[in-house]
């Protein structure tokens, strides 16, 4: 078994921790990124419902009655 100075097993967990802290720094880069663009999806879903409401009601809503007395009425021209 080879023994390690402290300083060699110093150095070694120096560079472990700044290898966790980078990976860590990552994982929050990555979960903001999640959380953004969920975001982004959240409002262009709310947008677009909106939208769709919207022109809905600007829309005459046409039934089948309509339907049939406009098409007796150019029969009848």
């Amino acid at each position: 078994m080879v023994s390690k100075s402290p300083m060699q097993l110093l150095r070694e967990a120096e560079t472990h921790s700044a290898a966790a802290a980078e990976h860590s720094n990552t994982a929050y880069r990555y979960a903001a990124l999640a959380v953004v663009f969920s975001a982004i999806a959240v409002v262009s879903f709310a947008y677009s419902m909106w939208l769709q409401n919207t022109s809905q009601k600007e829309q005459p809503d046409l039934s089948i009655r309509d339907i049939k007395s406009t098409v007796e009425n150019q029969r009848s021209r």
